[in-house]
């Protein structure tokens, strides 16, 4: 578990002392302390939403990723909501169309659209001017 490292590292890349941080947090100074040097080992769920929702980082990346081990590009990425450790960096979500009776349509990109796809493909604006089909599938 990362933790207690993670904390520190972020409230230093914010450049923000431990009184700061405590009191925006609602915690005593020594309080803060005792989180980042580890002597509190099972953080209360508050604490954790606390600290979640003040470095807008995930929990899980808060307690399972050592921080320290990445680029500087990497957490300005995290520090700005890019978690690809919760969302994973697979992961992509599609947007579709469907008819007029609620069936999935087939989107073709076009050769003259293909460019503009990687950057549009999870845009529903740009996927609904895409041409559409369906296929009726028979199985005999």
């Amino acid at each position: 578990m990362y933790f207690s490292e993670n904390i520190k590292l972020l409230r230093k890349r914010k450049n923000r002392t431990q009184d700061v941080v405590a009191s925006e947090l609602g915690f005593s100074r020594s309080t803060l302390n005792s989180y980042e040097n580890g002597s509190v080992v099972n953080p209360t769920v508050e604490a954790l939403i606390g600290f979640s929702n003040y470095y807008k980082i995930s929990i899980d990346t808060m307690l399972r990723i050592d921080m320290n081990k990445l680029s500087d590009l990497k957490l300005r990425e995290l520090e700005l909501g890019y978690d690809d450790y919760v969302r994973g960096s697979k992961l992509r979500v599609l947007a579709t169309t469907v008819d007029s009776r609620n069936r999935e349509n087939i989107e073709l990109v076009p050769v003259r659209a293909k460019a503009g796809y990687t950057a549009g493909y999870n845009d529903p604006e740009y996927i609904r001017t895409l041409p559409t089909f369906s296929v009726t599938i028979f199985i005999a």
